[in-house]
């Protein structure tokens, strides 16, 4: 009975995850995937209930390096918010409704320590990771957009050296 789609996962660290429940992904889905990931060295799961009129964690938030995430302060809970802090991340705050919700401008890839790809059309947001010394790269995805998706749900995850 469980169900879980890889987008309601969001990698903290190596041993940290953030496991989110909603329209797609169940407390049943998130027991397997989190039996799995234990197996795997996992020792710290950070619950994310997603909230009605989204499907998955990354376009609420990401992370931009070891120490740095961005969230969309509105509808990220308190607790996700403080287990970042507690592990030492500074937490910056999409700026704009509209930009998060209209422009995925949370659903980016970053391709290295605070250098990101994210969707073109977002300057508010851009402006906000660009202050904190991030490199954005603008892609158009438009075509992609109109499906619900953007540039995180187009890409898997990269394998980093240590």
């Amino acid at each position: 009975k469980g169900i879980f789609e890889g987008a309601c996962a969001l990698w903290v660290d190596r041993e940290t995850i953030i496991l989110g429940t909603g329209v797609r992904a169940n407390e049943a889905g998130v027991r397997q995937v989190r039996e799995v990931l234990q197996e795997m060295g996992v020792k710290h799961f950070i619950p994310f209930p997603i909230p009605y009129g989204h499907a998955h964690v990354d376009g609420l938030m990401n992370i931009l390096d070891r120490d740095l995430a961005i969230i969309f302060p509105w509808q990220t809970p308190y607790d996700v918010w403080a287990a970042l802090r507690e592990r030492g991340f500074e937490v910056l705050e999409a700026p704009s409704v509209e930009e998060v919700k209209g422009g995925f401008a949370l659903n980016f890839v970053a391709l290295a320590p605070r250098k990101v790809v994210m969707p073109a059309g977002n300057p508010a947001t851009q402006a906000v990771l660009e202050a904190a010394g991030v490199t954005v790269i603008e892609h158009p995805v438009d075509e992609i957009m109109k499906g619900w998706g953007a540039i995180h749900c187009m890409t898997a995850f990269l394998k980093r050296e240590d």
